[in-house]
């Protein structure tokens, strides 16, 4: 099995961990809290992402808390089905898959490092 395809199972693995997750374990005793908001009272840049990703996974749209979970959400399910569909991929979509999850992951995360 090529290095790929290993790599594609990890990355399918930890994504569908993260909506199940979201999915089944918010407000639950299970559910972790932020330590930004504990230590410091105020909210982080990430904070209500899981809740929205919990009303996203319910097909619930509107009131988000976080600005900026939409296209999170939108990245990680564009990228579970990228990595399910590209387990026998052709070598020329694994450059394309490449730079591609590379710039819509930039495009995802920028608000953290702004």
């Amino acid at each position: 099995m090529s290095s790929y395809k290993i790599i594609n199972i990890i990355f399918a693995g930890v994504i569908l961990s993260l909506f199940i997750y979201s999915g089944f374990f918010i407000d639950t005793s299970h559910s972790v809290s932020c330590v930004h908001k504990s230590l410091y009272g105020i909210d982080c840049s990430s904070c209500g992402i899981t809740r929205d990703f919990n009303a996203y996974l319910s097909l619930s749209f509107d009131n988000s808390i976080n600005t900026n979970s939409f296209k999170v959400f939108i990245f990680f399910l564009t990228q579970l089905i990228a990595r399910v569909t590209l387990l026998f991929p052709k070598k020329e979509f694994i450059i394309v898959d490449l730079v591609f999850s590379f710039v819509f992951f930039a495009y995802s995360f920028l608000f953290f490092i702004i």
